[in-house]
């Protein structure tokens, strides 16, 4: 069986914390929201594996995201996602992986175009992102962000 990781952006990683019960954390999650089945095609088989055959990231840039939109992003259910996200940080699987952002990322955003094939501006908070995906060997990055689509980045594929 061939490796993999699974990057989640900003959206897509929301919609995962407020299904993942931590309770059956090797339950498959359904499609919702930005989560959808393309991508559970590829995250449902990591968590079922227990990180044997890859893992799923995100970045610590990422999660701050999400804090820094949480009301935004749940409404009504922001405070019980912030109890719920922090009992996530303080137990989180061994299939899921929180990447620091540190000099290794820096040196990787030289990697990250700063335009799409369209001639759309690639974000800074994108291309950080890209830059923390692009330091696996074959990862496909679950994303909504239709920019980023088309993207041709070595051992990157963008899912949507």
């Amino acid at each position: 069986m061939a490796t993999y990781d699974c990057f989640l952006d900003t959206h897509v990683l929301s919609d995962f914390l407020f299904q993942f019960d931590s309770s059956m954390p090797n339950n498959n999650l359904e499609p919702r929201g930005f989560l959808t089945r393309k991508m559970l095609q590829k995250i449902n088989p990591l968590i079922e594996g227990e990180g044997r055959d890859g893992i799923v990231i995100t970045s610590v840039f990422n999660i701050v995201e999400v804090l820094n939109k949480i009301i935004d992003i749940y409404g009504d259910n922001a405070e019980k996602m912030i109890i719920k996200l922090y009992g996530f940080l303080n137990q989180t699987p061994e299939w899921f992986l929180i990447d620091d952002i540190n000099i290794t990322t820096a040196n990787a955003l030289i990697d990250v175009p700063i335009r799409n094939h369209l001639g759309d501006a690639i974000s800074g908070d994108d291309a950080i992102l890209i830059a923390t995906a692009l330091m696996r060997d074959n990862v496909f990055f679950c994303t909504f962000d239709n920019r980023l689509e088309g993207l041709n980045i070595k051992n990157v594929s963008f899912i949507r």
